[in-house]
């Protein structure tokens, strides 16, 4: 595999996954011994180190998501915020299908974790987020990590910017 393409959907390696505690796990195999990886949307490369990625996991599971997003809102509301608001969970589209979008479990990769090098595909076509959803998701991302960058690393599930340093030490050697 050459490169990421920005806006399509990657499965990560297990080994990777396995090294940090925090991150979303691929599925265990179903009972026919078929692996149900989860996909994660490409959102960016990195402004500094072109050889890491950006990657946010999604997820099927709405009613899931929507609990917690709400959960986060009356939160907000609780503690007396007008307007509250969450970016770490959207909505959006993929092939015309509402999916997930698990910005608070966003994570930097290298190619090499990448498994198989394959991109996920639907009938031999790169699955890709609508348009709308793909600016929207990239935008909230990169808003996020600066956050994160900034002294708020309690925004991600894990640590971003360890994993970050990480890579950074793993690319030079």
């Amino acid at each position: 595999m050459q490169n990421i393409n920005i806006g399509n959907f990657y499965f990560i390696d297990d080994a990777f996954l396995n090294k940090y505690p925090n991150l979303m796990k691929n599925k265990t195999p179903d009972s026919n011994g078929i692996r149900h990886d989860r996909p994660c949307f490409a959102a960016f490369q990195d402004i500094k180190i072109k050889d890491i990625f950006w990657l946010i996991p999604i997820s099927s599971d709405i009613q899931k998501y929507t609990q917690e997003y709400n959960k986060k809102l009356n939160n907000q509301k609780a503690k007396g915020i007008q307007n509250p608001k969450c970016d770490t969970i959207y909505f959006g589209k993929i092939h015309g299908s509402c999916s997930v979008f698990l910005l608070q479990n966003m994570f930097p990769v290298i190619l090499r974790y990448i498994s198989g090098g394959n991109s996920y595909k639907i009938n031999g076509i790169p699955v890709t987020a609508e348009i709308k959803t793909e600016n929207d998701v990239i935008k909230k991302a990169k808003k996020l990590l600066k956050l994160a960058i900034h002294n708020n690393p309690g925004i991600f599930k894990q640590d971003v910017l360890k994993m970050y340093a990480d890579l950074c030490d793993e690319l030079k050697s």
